[in-house]
This record gives structure tokens, C-alpha cells and sequence, in this order.
């Protein structure tokens, strides 16, 4: 049975947060305590993983899903690499280049040096960020550092925003997901944490009914004991949130070190550890110095930083997990399809590319009828476009160029591909034609 965590959407969280940052602080009680669900519409919102027997085969599978979700979150907090030029971004979304170089418009203005060794992708929340390694960096040394050729900046219209190569703390846990084909993510414009976002509670916590709330809130009602049971469920692959005061933080957990105390669990004892988008270890810079590279690394990302159950809770933090780590049924074959817009001046190459699965690139090409490719252009989804993207986008603002009008006659094949974001590749459309 499959029901959902009523109110609680990583993404939406992501619109609304003003910079990760892990929150560890005391516990504040709110003035006027937000409804709480009853039990009846908690029963048929929530559901816990003990509900269901697994047979060998199916913890087998589930495990084997826990696995490439962790594995693709340290390869993100893992990877060394340099850029061949300084680059001087914005985290934020609606910021143009222009704009983070003269320091109009406000940007939050972050800077990557030339020739300095960074590990893990950079921070930014522009556009949600774009986790594309395979573009991220064009080859590597004898030591395993990547060379940049150049980051990112989408300048999108109609109401695309702006994206960098990179992730913030709540994508990165998306992402992540996304390796396993989890799908259930329901994007929204509004800041607040909002219905049916296919994010599923770890544990039988109560959350608050209505959409202004501080996660710290419910930790405190839900009271300790209920919290820690559920922190003692939580399984490597699973997330941890919270958010309070208008900003927030999300980890991917890593393990769990429960130790039982009495009928409860010891808070202080008792431990996960995280792997998490930490931009620079909460807005400082963060660095080692590495021996086998004979200088200091600067990193993002925190990995297998461990918490106790006493400062999670302390922190306000939510444990979830989303339906693909729990439900061992087979992911839904990917579908990637194209409906071309009908009477549409470029209606060779108008339309709409769809797929069920999240999408990360999408490239456009044009091969003369010796193979050769003569034009290409390609765009990477931004957070309106993860499953349905008009190709006017691509054509218009992509990077490369398409533009029938400069083919001299002949026979051409035009092709849509789609990057998916566990690193497969489909194609939307394949169509020839005559200039």
C-alpha cells in the first residue's frame, strides 16, 4: 500500500532555503501549535516498512537500490577536479552572469580560483543545479583529478531559470534517488512544503496539518522516544530534513548505530552518519591538505559526518525515505516519448520531449546522408522541465546551434537525445528529411 508523506516535498523545501546548513541548536516551541492530523488521516497518509514482509529476494533488491544511492552521493561529494579559469557565480536562481560580475540584482556571489583543487561538485541552488559528471569535466590525471572545460550558465526563457553545474543539499539527495529511477517527485513553485510529494515518513511520527511549521515543532510534540525509534529505522539510502525559520538542510544517511537504552534509545550513543551538500562546510571555506596531491583541497561536501539522536532531534530533523527503498516492485520502465506541435512555424522541430523518468540533458543533432554531423545544440532540464520539455527551449537557448534555414539541400536526419539521470540514453525523436 502506498501512501504518502501529506506535506513534506524536499523539493518545494529547495525553493525555500536560504543556504544548507545542518541547524544543530536547541529546540524552540512554537507560540501557537499547529493542528495535528488525527490517527485516521495519519493512517491513510503514512505507512511503515514494517508492514510488509519481505521475502530474501525483495530485501535483496531493496538492498542492492540502498547501495547505488549511496554510492552515487559520495561519487557527487568525491570528485576531485580544477578549473582552467577563475568563475565568479551566483547561487541563486533569475541571476544573470552579467548580473554576478557587475553585483547588480543582489547575487550571492561565490567564486572558484584557477588551478585550485576542489572536491566535490560546487554548490548552488541556481536552476536546482545540474549533476551532469559526463560533461562536468573533460579528462582526468594520473591522480584522478578532472580538468573543468568550462561550468555552465542557462539563461532559460519562458520562465526557465538559470542553472549551474553543481547541487545544493536538497537536490543532491534527488539526484541520488534518481540513480534507482525514483520518480516521485512532484514539483512546485510555492515555498512551502506542500501535499502528496511521494516523500514517505520513516518511523510513526505525527506531522503538523497545516503548511506554515517549523520541523522542530513536530520533533517536540512528537516528543523524543518517537523520534528516536523512528532515527533507529532510518536505513543507509534514507534522508533526514528539516526546516525552520525559512531555510533548512537535507542529508543523505549513510548508517545507523542505534544503541538501545531502557525501552527507548541512548541519545547520546545513538548515531547516523550523512553524507550532504554542505556548501563549504556552512558558508566557510573548508579544506585538508592532501599528501598525495602536496596542497590543500577545498571541499562541499560533508561525508559520513556523524550525528547523534540527541542533536537531530535538538535540530528538528524529519527521517524519510522515498517509495523506491521500500517497495521492491520493478521501477517503471522508462518511456521517453515526443508530440510534435502541430501548425507551428518550426514544426519540424517544434514539440514536446516526455519522460517518466528524470531527465538531465537533452542534445539535438542534424547528420548529412554521409552520417556526418553538421549542427547540434543541447540543454540541460531545469527544475519546471524534469519530465516534459518543450524542444523550443533547446532550439532557441541551447548551446550549439539549429537552424534549418542555413542547410544547403540534401537529406538529413534529425535526432533527439535524452541523458537520463542514472546515466542511460534514449531517444525522443528520429526523423528524416529533404532541404
Amino acid at each position: 500500500m502506498k501512501r504518502f508523506f501529506a506535506f513534506l516535498s524536499l523539493f518545494a523545501l529547495i525553493l525555500s532555503l536560504t543556504a544548507c546548513s545542518s541547524g544543530i541548536a536547541p529546540i524552540e516551541e512554537t507560540t501557537e501549535a499547529p493542528t495535528l492530523k488525527t490517527n485516521e488521516e495519519v493512517k491513510e497518509m503514512q505507512t511503515t516498512t514494517e508492514e510488509k514482509v519481505l521475502t530474501p529476494e525483495q530485501q535483496q533488491i531493496l538492498s542492492l537500490r540502498r547501495e547505488k544511492v549511496v554510492d552515487y552521493m559520495t561519487k557527487m561529494a568525491s570528485v576531485l577536479w580544477r578549473s582552467d579559469e577563475e568563475i565568479v557565480y551566483t547561487i541563486k536562481s533569475g541571476v544573470s552572469p552579467d548580473q554576478v560580475k557587475n553585483g547588480s540584482g543582489s547575487p550571492v556571489k561565490l567564486t572558484i580560483e584557477k588551478g585550485r583543487l576542489y572536491q566535490g561538485l560546487p554548490y548552488t541552488y541556481a536552476g536546482n543545479g545540474i549533476p551532469s559528471f559526463a560533461d562536468f569535466y573533460s579528462a582526468t590525471d594520473e591522480k584522478g583529478v578532472a580538468t573543468v572545460s568550462g561550468m555552465v550558465w542557462q539563461d532559460l526563457s519562458g520562465g526557465f531559470q538559470e542553472a549551474m553545474i553543481g547541487n545544493d543539499c536538497s537536490t543532491a539527495v534527488m539526484q541520488a534517488w534518481g540513480q534507482i529511477g525514483a520518480n516521485s517527485f512532484t514539483v512546485t513553485n510555492t515555498q512551502y512544503m506542500t501535499a502528496d510529494q511521494g516523500y514517505l515518513p520513516v518511523g510513526s511520527y505525527r506531522v503538523a496539518k497545516n503548511e506554515l511549521y517549523s520541523t522542530k515543532g513536530d520533533c517536540a510534540r512528537n516528543g523524543k522516544d518517537v523520534m528516536f525509534a523512528s532515527y533507529a529505522a532510518l536505513q543507509k539510502g534514507d534522508a533526514v530534513v528539516q526546516r525552520n525559520n525559512g531555510a533548512g538542510h537535507t542529508m543523505l544517511v549513510t548508517s545507523v548505530h542505534a544503541v538501545p537504552l531502557g525501552n527507548g534509545y541512548d541519545p547520546k550513543e545513538s548515531y547516523i552518519t550523512v553524507t550532504h551538500q554542505t556548501r563549504g562546510k556552512y558558508s566557510k571555506e573548508a579544506k585538508y591538505y592532501s599528501e598525495e596531491h602536496g596542497e590543500d583541497v577545498y571541499y562541499w561536501y560533508g561525508i559520513d559526518d556523524k550525528y547523534t539522536f540527541a542533536s537531530l532531534l535538538s535540530a528538528g530533523y524529519l527521517p524519510i525515505t522515498c517509495k523506491e527503498l521500500i517497495d521492491p516492485a520493478p521501477i517503471a520502465e522508462l518511456q521517453v516519448t515526443f508530440t510534435p506541435e502541430q501548425g507551428s512555424p518550426d514544426e519540424l522541430l517544434a514539440g514536446t520531449i516526455h519522460s517518466n523518468h528524470l531527465m538531465e540533458k537533452i542534445t539535438a543533432e542534424i547528420k548529412n546522408d554521409k552520417g556526418e554531423v553538421v549542427q547540434s545544440a543541447f540543454v540541460y532540464p531545469t527544475r519546471k522541465a524534469k519530465n516534459d520539455f518543450p524542444c523550443e527551449i533547446l532550439i532557441k537557448k541551447g548551446k550549439g546551434k539549429i537552424d534549418l534555414s542555413a542547410l544547403p539541400k540534401g537529406s538529413y536526419t534529425l535526432t533527439y537525445t535524452v541523458l537520463l539521470s542514472d546515466g542511460t540514453t534514449a531517444t525522443a525523436r528520429e526523423l528524416a528529411f529533404t532541404r
